[in-house]
């Protein structure tokens, strides 16, 4: 399409023209061509004035008709929306009225204008390269989501190459509302609440500002949220094996579960797949080990969230894992609120007990209460301090002492009792995690 030409005499034509003026797009500034043609060669600048309040400023030139190499005729400047001004130009250098044509884009930086020459053939004059761009582009696909407790990540793609952002509209199922840009894919919306469901519409919008139809379908994703909590028997909440695991949250309405686990040094195996339950009992656990635990949900369209990281549970040895010393000496006492229902005591001073572990920390576990003794721990032939076991109350699988290694190794661990007059000390067992 060939723009319309608007023509203004300026002094005495056809030494001074003025022709084809465009705005920007705020309406401050204006542009353009200035011919200065004589008989003998054509040439024109593209200029630019701007206004300042009520007051226009000098003309800038920007595409100079001369710039000591080539003799220039620019026309039809247009402005884009981004203030990129472009501009129809031929070198009338060595072959006049119909010489090699090309685009220019000028670009202010804030001083001075930069150019940038883009080739195209000749032509009749007209333009369309520089245009605005006012053709909307096609709408978006939203993807399917996934889903991080409450983030909901929305993933989407263009249908145009010059797309830069989408406009979301949210409405959730609790009469919320929300609009925001998303200029990434996947873009996290963060402000998701757990249990509400929301539905997402989307427009493309190009750089140039012009927006596309909605979404053709749009998404529907509930905010769910997944925690792993595990009964751990080093937490000391349970006596015996087997051990309780919950991943649950409440607010999951409609969604369905996977649950891994993998014992220290095994294969990852499923524990539970697509399950609406929220927990199980963990059935087959051995004393020693230690077993890792992570799950997703599902919403009921099928969005998933990413994996939890890995809950570790680390299952106690019983004390018998000890050498104990015959002299001084250790009694078994058995009650269903020791871990796996015995515990030795002595009231012996130097009575001593030895763990020898594979692991990266060790807990020793036994009771606290009213009469109770100390206790020195050595871990190799290093000592690692003295630690009472006396509390106000009798207080039964509690952790003792505990320490984390930097490697996982083999280890002793040396339990010496210091024990006065009317006091006892009471070893329930050790956990190795690993």
């Amino acid at each position: 399409m060939t723009p319309i030409r608007t023509t203004t005499c300026v002094g005495n034509p056809p030494s001074a023209i003025v022709e084809s003026p465009a705005w920007s797009a705020d309406g401050q500034s204006l542009a353009y061509m200035h011919d200065t043609s004589t008989s003998t060669v054509d040439q024109s600048n593209i200029d630019v004035i701007t206004l300042s309040g009520s007051t226009w400023s000098a003309p800038t030139t920007v595409g100079p008709a001369n710039d000591g190499t080539n003799t220039w005729f620019s026309e039809y400047p247009t402005f884009d929306s981004d203030g990129t001004l472009w501009f129809d130009r031929y070198d009338d250098t060595t072959t006049p009225n119909g010489a090699p044509q090309d685009i220019v884009t000028a670009t202010f930086n804030g001083s001075t204008w930069g150019l940038v020459s883009h080739s195209t053939a000749a032509d009749d004059g007209s333009i369309t390269f520089g245009a605005l761009d006012t053709t909307a582009p096609g709408a978006p696909t939203l993807g399917a989501f996934t889903l991080a407790g409450t983030t909901t990540y929305l993933n989407w793609t263009a249908a145009d190459p010059d797309v830069s952002k989408l406009n979301v509209h949210r409405t959730g199922s609790d009469g919320s509302t929300a609009d925001f840009a998303a200029p990434t894919s996947p873009y996290a919306d963060k402000t998701t609440k757990l249990g509400v469901t929301y539905t997402y519409t989307a427009k493309a919008v190009d750089g140039a500002g012009n927006v596309s139809a909605n979404a053709s379908a749009p998404r529907t994703a509930t905010a769910e949220a997944v925690k792993v909590v595990v009964s751990n028997p080093t937490s000391l909440s349970s006596a015996k094996l087997p051990f309780v695991v919950t991943w649950g949250v409440a607010g999951n309405k409609g969604a369905t579960y996977t649950v891994q686990d993998a014992a220290s040094g095994s294969s990852v195996k499923t524990l539970q797949s697509a399950t609406t339950a929220t927990k199980t009992t963990f059935s087959s656990p051995s004393a020693g080990q230690t077993y890792l635990f992570r799950a997703l949900v599902r919403d009921s369209y099928g969005n998933s969230s990413a994996w939890t990281p890995w809950s570790k549970a680390v299952v106690p040895f019983d004390q018998s894992k000890g050498v104990f010393s015959s002299s001084p000496s250790w009694k078994v006492a058995k009650s269903t609120a020791d871990w796996l229902g015995s515990i030795k005591t002595t009231t012996h001073n130097k009575a001593t007990v030895t763990f020898k572990l594979t692991s990266r920390g060790v807990q020793i576990i036994g009771d606290k209460l009213p009469a109770g003794a100390k206790f020195a721990v050595y871990v190799g032939k290093t000592y690692k301090g003295t630690f009472s076991t006396h509390a106000a109350t009798t207080k039964h699988r509690q952790v003792l002492y505990s320490a984390t290694f930097t490697s996982l190794a083999t280890r002793t661990v040396k339990i010496v009792a210091v024990v006065a007059s009317g006091k006892t000390l009471k070893i329930d067992g050790v956990a190795a995690p690993k």
